[in-house]
Parts: structure tokens; sequence; C-alpha cells
């Protein structure tokens, strides 16, 4: 990026001047909709938000376990790696 571009980009919007210099940074979206509006912008239903809510609340207790190992789970974190060939 141009500096004249990062120097119009930061006045533009000054959060990125907090972004470059790597500081923690909260943001909230202030052209935010509703959920009916925005959901068929997506390719979204409200099935399938139903269906991501329903297997986030049924994998809840999992996360609200005290440990120092999560869990393990099935697939490719379970999964004995060969090294990198060069």
């Amino acid at each position: 990026m141009k500096h004249a571009d990062l120097t119009t980009l930061t006045a533009t919007f000054p959060l990125v001047q907090d972004l470059i210099a790597l500081k923690e940074t909260t943001w909230f979206n202030p052209a935010t909709t509703t959920l009916a509006e925005g959901l068929p912008y997506v390719g979204l239903t409200a099935d399938d938000v139903q269906d991501a809510h329903a297997a986030f609340s049924a994998s809840r207790p999992i996360w609200r376990q005290p440990s120092r190992k999560p869990p393990r789970a099935a697939g490719l974190s379970n999964q004995k790696w060969l090294p990198f060939r060069q």
C-alpha cells in the first residue's frame, strides 16, 4: 500500500492506526441490520441458523468443563503426522 493511500485510510478510519500499532481493538459495525433483513443476503435460511444454534448448544457443556487439556476429538486432530520432507 502506498504511503498516500495509508494516510487517506487512517484519516478516514482512525481505528486503523490502532490496528497498525497492534493495539487491542474493539469495533462494532454501526451499519448492522436485523436478522430478518440480513439473512437473505448471506445464503442461509432460518433453519440453518437454528441448526448451528443447536450444534453449539450441544457442545457447550464440553467447553464449560475446567480442564488443562482440550477434549480429544475424532478426526484430523488425532492423526499422527509424518515429518515434512524437503
